[in-house]
């Protein structure tokens, strides 16, 4: 945030209001858009995570603090602190992973101010790519283009966390609470995502390559077995 104080309060609102109407109609685009079955527990995370970010209370706070003299940006920085205060403190776990959602809705209002509406551009990705974060809400990893994601691993989250429900209704494996894998993992570098075991290799060696390539391939052929029995109607042997 380069400024902190409003030079003009109504341009700052009017800032305020178009980013949230721009934040809209781009997370419908995104949720119309996504592969995710039109029901089902993930469908459901997705559609509260929209009314997350037409909550109009939370919309008001970040009014409220422009009004006091913030810039928008400082004034939706501010609600997020305060917000995140108070769930940090809430002994129920459930809403601690809830603040993975709302950081999401809070980097997506940032960029939108800020009119960069994508986190990442198509290009700077490599064909095939395992996503390594701290955290991330499950609107922010539709962002990534599914076809290349292979796996996503977090530092903290959990196996009920928004993100990984999401993941695991499009078949992408994820491995959470990684204690400093950022710190110890380098761009470029081979990484092996197990979500069935909960395990990341990084850097592996040959011999570990070899038998996880045995493994997929032995993955993809079930997988192709049961696409072929799909249809066919349920009957039992006898």
């Amino acid at each position: 945030i380069r400024q902190v104080v409003a030079e003009d309060t109504h341009a700052e609102l009017i800032r305020v209001r178009r980013a949230v109407d721009s934040m809209h109609g781009a997370i419908d685009a995104l949720l119309e858009a996504s592969d995710v079955a039109s029901d089902g527990e993930h469908r459901d995370i997705l559609e509260t995570y929209r009314m997350f970010a037409a909550d109009l209370g939370w919309i008001q706070r970040i009014t409220e603090a422009v009004e006091s003299g913030l810039t928008a940006e400082a004034a939706v920085q501010k609600v997020q602190g305060d917000m995140r205060l108070r769930m940090n403190q809430a002994t129920e776990p459930y809403l601690r992973e809830r603040l993975a959602d709302l950081e999401d809705l809070t980097n997506r209002l940032q960029r939108h101010l800020g009119g960069a509406a994508a986190p990442t551009s198509e290009s700077e990705l490599p064909e095939e790519f395992i996503l390594i974060a701290r955290n991330m809400g499950p609107a922010e990893f539709l962002d990534y283009d599914r076809g290349r994601l292979k796996g996503l691993v977090l530092e903290e989250g959990s196996p009920n966390a928004h993100v990984a429900v999401v993941a695991r209704a499009l078949d992408i494996p994820v491995v959470g609470r990684v204690k400093d894998v950022l710190s110890r993992v380098e761009p470029g570098d081979m990484v092996v995502v197990n979500g069935d075991e909960g395990a990341v290799v990084l850097r592996p060696n040959e011999d570990v390559i070899q038998a996880v390539d045995a493994r997929i391939k032995l993955r993809v052929g079930q997988r192709q077995q049961y696409e072929a029995l799909r249809d066919l109607p349920a009957a039992s042997k006898d």
